[in-house]
């Protein structure tokens, strides 16, 4: 997906407090700022999921001109041979502070952090806001390099991250359920990449329209050949 991003317009508001984004990701390229998720209100509010040019995987929420969270892994992610599965799970409605944010990697939660900055209980997290999502870019630049596959974003709902994967029972490995039971909610979308004919095309159910910038490539590879 280089120099390519997808981009949809949000006219209708959905939920600012509990959201899932479940995506299987092959990081092709190191040492540079890239960008797998970011919904853009304005400059003073925006929500970004990325990885900083360390390779670490950072999630931010800027509410107000002021960031409100934000959460770093010590782990890089820098194997440009691998698949991996990402689940990040936001409720800011959880009492249990550390419970706001939850990240996975195939299936596991990643505890071991460089820096953790919780939303306040309830807090505006700075997604599903009218305005832009963008998938693979930040509006035009830190473009993700690499492959994406099963991408998943639901607005309302905190799921899991074993209703997106599962152990395979002959290799041992993660792999992906090719058809998970989801409630996408208002703004969710599902991108499968698999439609060769159209490759940003919506399987939530939800219809929603993408643009794409540059040129999206399908490519044989898979997370279920891993």
């Amino acid at each position: 997906m280089a120099s390519t991003q997808l981009s949809r317009t949000i006219s209708s508001s959905g939920s600012h407090t509990i959201a899932t984004l479940s995506c299987w990701v092959k990081k092709t390229l190191i040492n540079v700022e890239q960008f797998l998720f970011y919904n853009l209100e304005n400059g003073n509010n925006n929500c970004r999921v990325r990885f900083n040019s360390s390779n670490k995987l950072e999630i931010e929420g800027l509410q107000g001109g002021s960031q409100s969270y934000t959460l770093r892994t010590v782990r890089t992610f820098e194997d440009p041979s691998a698949w991996f599965h990402l689940v990040i799970r936001y409720d800011s409605t959880d009492s249990t502070a550390d419970n706001r944010i939850r990240v996975y990697v195939n299936g596991t939660e990643e505890t071991d952090l460089e820096n953790r900055a919780n939303p306040s209980s309830s807090a505006n997290m700075s997604f599903n806001e009218a305005g832009t999502v963008y998938i693979g870019g930040q509006a035009g630049s830190n473009y993700f390099d690499g492959l994406l596959a099963h991408y998943h974003w639901v607005d309302g709902t905190s799921y899991a991250p074993t209703v997106f994967g599962e152990t395979d029972s002959t290799s041992g490995l993660w792999v992906p359920k090719t058809d998970p039971t989801v409630t996408y909610g208002t703004n969710g979308f599902f991108l499968k990449f698999e439609n060769n004919g159209n490759l940003d095309l919506d399987s939530s159910g939800n219809s929603q329209s993408f643009t794409t910038a540059g040129t999206l490539t399908q490519n044989v590879d898979s997370p279920s050949k891993v």
